[in-house]
């Protein structure tokens, strides 16, 4: 009983959020536009690191380092380094 109500859950919840992005007044649609918006006009594009351009989000790298604060790992591996400010960052 519990499986066919997780199930029917799950399929309400798809159909919601599928029907929220074809509504031009949810935050699902918003979010789907802006999104596209800072793609279009290459937002990540406009950030560096110490003069060295960084393809982050200013978001994304205060996460990153409090992820890298937090778990203080003894080694970082970066791949798909396309300027290197993200190098200098770590």
């Amino acid at each position: 009983m519990i499986n066919t109500e997780l199930k029917h859950l799950r399929y309400s919840i798809i159909s919601q959020n599928s029907a929220d992005l074809a509504d031009e007044t949810s935050n699902a649609f918003s979010f789907r536009k802006l999104a596209g918006e800072l793609i279009l006009h290459k937002y990540a594009y406009q950030f560096d690191w110490l003069g060295r351009p960084i393809i982050q989000l200013p978001q994304d790298i205060v996460a990153f380092q409090e992820k890298v604060f937090s778990s203080r790992p003894d080694l970082i591996i970066e791949t798909g380094i396309a300027h290197g400010g993200s190098l200098v960052l770590s």
